[in-house]
Parts: C-alpha cells; sequence; structure tokens
C-alpha cells in the first residue's frame, strides 16, 4: 500500500520504513477505497522529507534492535532504506508491534503544527538510552519456533480441541465433565462464567 500512497503524493518514505507526511509526520495510517470514478491522477510530492532524513539519526539510535541502517541500499532495484526485519521481529513480536522508531521521528513534533512538540521533547530528553534499550533486550520473550510433530501431549488432548458443545467450555478437559461443572444462563445457551476480563487499550 504504500507505493501506491506514495505515488498519491502522500508522503516521502523516511528511514524507519515508514511514509512520513509533512503535516502528520508519520503518525498516520493509509486506508484505500477503490472505485470506477472518472478522477484526476495525483503525482509523488517530493518536499525535502528524505533530505532532513539522511541527516537525522534519531530512528537509527532509539531502534533497540539496532534494525534501521543510515545507508540507503538497492532493492529490487530501487535504491531505499531498509529495516532489517530479523532484527526488528523479535520487539515488534514483544511489544505491541514496538514502533518506537515512528514515536521518536522528529515529523511528530512538526507535525499537526507543532501541537505536540513540547511533549514530544520532554519524553526524549527524559530518556537514559543506554538503560532503556538494556530494558527492553532484557525483556525480549522467546521466538515461537516450529514444531514438526506434537510431543508430551496427555492421551485425551483430542478432547480439548473438539467443537463446544451446548454449555461447555473447551480448552480444559472433556466437554462433557466440564458441562456437569457449569450453570447455562436461562433461556440464552451461554455459560455464565461471571465478570469477563477486560481489555487493556495501548
Amino acid at each position: 500500500m504504500l507505493p501506491h500512497a506514495y505515488a498519491a503524493g502522500l508522503g516521502e518514505l523516511g528511514k524507519h520504513g515508514s511514509l512520513v507526511n509533512r503535516d502528520m509526520g508519520s503518525s498516520f495510517r493509509v486506508s484505500v477505497v477503490t472505485t470506477d470514478l472518472p478522477l484526476m491522477e495525483d503525482s509523488p510530492r517530493l518536499e525535502g522529507i528524505q533530505d532532513f532524513c539522511i541527516n537525522c539519526q534519531m530512528c537509527v539510535s532509539y531502534c533497540p534492535g539496532d534494525a534501521i541502517s543510515h545507508e540507503k541500499q538497492d532493492v529490487r532495484g530501487i535504491v531505499r532504506w531498509m529495516v532489517d526485519t530479523e532484527a526488528c521481529a523479535p520487539y515488534w513480536g514483544s511489544y505491541y508491534s514496538c514502533g518506537i522508531c515512528l514515536e521518536v521521528c522528529p515529523w511528530n513534533a512538526r507535525g499537526f503544527g507543532g501541537r505536540f512538540k513540547g511533549e514530544f521533547i520532554r519524553i526524549i530528553k527524559g530518556i537514559d538510552l543506554k538503560a532503556w534499550r538494556a530494558e527492553l533486550k532484557a525483556g525480549l520473550q522467546e521466538p515461537w519456533t516450529f514444531v514438526e510433530r506434537p510431543t508430551s501431549f496427555p492421551e485425551d488432548w483430542r478432547n480439548r480441541v473438539k467443537a463446544k458443545e451446548k454449555g461447555a467450555q473447551a480448552g480444559n478437559g472433556k466437554p462433557s465433565d466440564l458441562a456437569a461443572k457449569t450453570s447455562p444462563s436461562v433461556g440464552s445457551g451461554r455459560v455464565d462464567q461471571g465478570t469477563p476480563r477486560g481489555s487493556k487499550a495501548r
């Protein structure tokens, strides 16, 4: 989708691999609407964003996985900055899609008329970069690994993945056993399991 957004003049590709818009920084999401309406074609807008990125080191310095290079590379015939996916992935998977490189991008301080510039500067100045990187590295989760066949499964493991029976909860044993331990809500066919757990908003 980014090549289309670039072709439509919505921004330029930043060193962190995401689109940067002069008015919004990198704090936006790109969406696409398909239509057969006759429309005028847009064209890329070069507004000096990449020139700024050449001399900026923020995303390079703050990336905990050192996944962002200062030098451009030839990627399938296009010279551009490239993010090292293997170095980025552990942090992306462990910290809710990470996005640190986008958060520290100075274009976010300039975007939206500078509305968030003061907060941006306060947060950046409050970071002990060395200690922060060490803390993030220490908190990495073990990556998922491919297992050719299940091992050490209990004999009744297939019962754990059967379709739910009415009034039963899958995942903790045989559905027929669970049905006897739960009390379906009157008239609803659902199992009353108490107050549902809320989800954390990041």
